[in-house]
């Protein structure tokens, strides 16, 4: 543990070396954070007009809308901002790993690291969970903040499934979506292993990180409303896929000291 502990505090150092790549990804999720609480506050404005109304005729109808269909929109927003902001998660995470290990082929420190003390597969995952956890951090925080905030809102009390509220939120937040996350980086970063050049790479981990973020965020948002369990379930699915890919990356790696 303390040779990984080493590693993903090295490749913490290289992010923090990369100020403007930061600020992007922050204001990527304060971005999202921002849409959704705009879109929700402005519904539940709606929610308070409508209700303030006597004896006038609603102009909701013009819209397509009732007023039990407030609760709908809100439902369906709270929900589109939160595969938002997990998908944007996954994506972010994908690409910072699938750098790791081709950036140290770049530089060439790659063949001492494999070289050093240490086990193929601490290498990898000591570069993965450095290369993920401020965009972690980032995500965790945006969700405590933006969903935290909607939780206060009575327009979105029919919401609960994708709010804090819900035990199942907290699985996913703090378990299930770190973890896939794990198991897209290394799949990356596999990938980035397997690239003869940088731009190979990017492509194959921007096709990689498509996919697995469209399978994961369904299955991490879309079945929250099943439950705490299910949520567990899906976190175990992602911790198996991680495992799987930790195994194989660490054979795919061993190939560089033979370049």
């Amino acid at each position: 543990m303390k040779r990984i502990r080493l590693l993903a505090t090295r490749e913490v150092r290289e992010l923090l070396r990369q100020p403007a790549m930061l600020l992007a990804i922050t204001t990527l999720f304060l971005a999202i954070g921002g849409l959704v609480l705009t879109s929700a506050g402005i519904l539940q404005l709606i929610a308070l007009s409508e209700a303030a109304r006597t004896g006038t005729e609603s102009w909701l109808p013009i819209f397509g809308l009732q007023d039990a269909s407030l609760d709908a929109v809100a439902g369906y927003t709270l929900a589109i901002g939160a595969f938002l902001l997990l998908s944007q998660y996954l994506g972010i995470s994908g690409v910072l790993a699938g750098h790791t290990v081709l950036h140290d082929r770049q530089c060439h420190t790659l063949p001492f690291l494999l070289l050093a003390p240490i086990t193929r597969s601490e290498l990898l995952l000591g570069k993965v969970l450095g290369a993920l956890a401020l965009p972690t951090l980032l995500f965790v925080l945006g969700q405590a903040v933006v969903m935290g905030t909607l939780a206060a809102l009575p327009l979105t009390a029919n919401s609960s499934s994708v709010l804090p509220t819900n035990p199942a939120w907290w699985i996913t937040t703090l378990l299930g979506a770190p973890i896939w996350a794990i198991a897209i980086g290394l799949k990356c970063a596999i990938i980035s292993a397997l690239a003869r050049d940088v731009r190979t790479a990017q492509q194959s981990v921007w096709l990689i990180m498509f996919f697995a973020t469209l399978i994961a965020g369904y299955l991490l948002v879309q079945q929250l409303p099943a439950g705490a369990l299910t949520q567990l379930g899906v976190a175990a699915l992602g911790a198996t896929f991680a495992c799987t890919a930790l195994f194989v990356g660490a054979k795919v790696i061993s190939r560089d000291l033979g370049r």
